[in-house]
């Protein structure tokens, strides 16, 4: 239960002069397990002794809440579900308990988008396309960065973000058409916020998100090549060198 608080005109939270109580159902799904051995002192009889194993209820695995409490109000409409893991979401459980379809886990979202974006762009799917293609994610979520609500990416989304990104326009009006890119995800499940990697047999090059501009490929004596520019200060596992 939750006594909201109301709002003066001026949008100035009045702890005193509520307008309705909020009565949700909050159910969590925990694992019990028994404590481990031990020894313990019993005071009372001044031994040492094997403590009594207790029942200990975990964190929670799984978990909702019922009904929603969307935008100071309750929302019968809708329903919070926890999952302690962004990759194992029960999905028995949405379909039985909640009665819905369960959304695609965190992981199951990053793995479509990728799927879908190589299937459809793969003759241009090169460094550069990638490059820009992050660099233009990451523009559009530090633009909703102020906004509380997470930024979902639906389809007229990429299809603005990929056409902005170097491919060609036969590339992107195939993305228009494909039954498979009508998908909707959240850009911090499809892109790295904090680093950018690119990976080649043997050789992985991180950087900042800040820095993707920097590197470039390019072909030298006929061999493909990432360049990454040097600056003043360079180490060498851990150790300052001279470029």
């Amino acid at each position: 239960m939750y006594d909201i608080p109301g709002k003066s005109s001026d949008k100035i939270s009045m702890e005193d002069a509520s307008n309705e109580v909020y009565h949700g159902l909050l159910c969590s799904i925990c694992p019990v397990t028994l404590s481990k051995p031990a020894l313990s002192y019993f005071a009372n009889e001044g031994v040492i002794a094997n403590r009594i194993r207790d029942w200990i209820v975990g964190m929670p695995m799984h978990g909702f809440l019922f009904p929603a409490f969307t935008d100071r109000t309750t929302d019968i409409h809708a329903a919070l579900y926890f999952s302690k893991k962004n990759d194992a979401l029960n999905e028995s459980f949405i379909n039985e308990i909640i009665g819905v379809n369960p959304p695609m886990s965190s992981v199951m979202q990053k793995e479509t988008f990728e799927a879908v974006l190589y299937d459809v762009l793969r003759d241009e799917l090169t460094m550069p396309v990638m490059s820009a293609l992050s660099s233009n994610m990451l523009d559009l979520i530090a633009e909703n960065s102020q906004n509380p609500e997470p930024l979902v990416l639906t389809k007229n989304d990429m299809v603005k973000l990929i056409s902005k990104s170097g491919v060609s326009d036969e590339a992107v009006e195939s993305y228009e058409k494909s039954a498979d890119a009508d998908i909707e995800v959240l850009a911090d499940n499809v892109v790295d916020t904090k680093k950018f990697e690119v990976k080649t047999p043997g050789i992985t090059v991180k950087t900042d998100t800040d820095s993707i501009e920097k590197l470039e490929t390019r072909v030298i004596d006929g061999f493909k090549y990432l360049l990454v520019p040097i600056e003043d200060d360079v180490e060498v596992n851990g150790m300052p060198v001279k470029a």
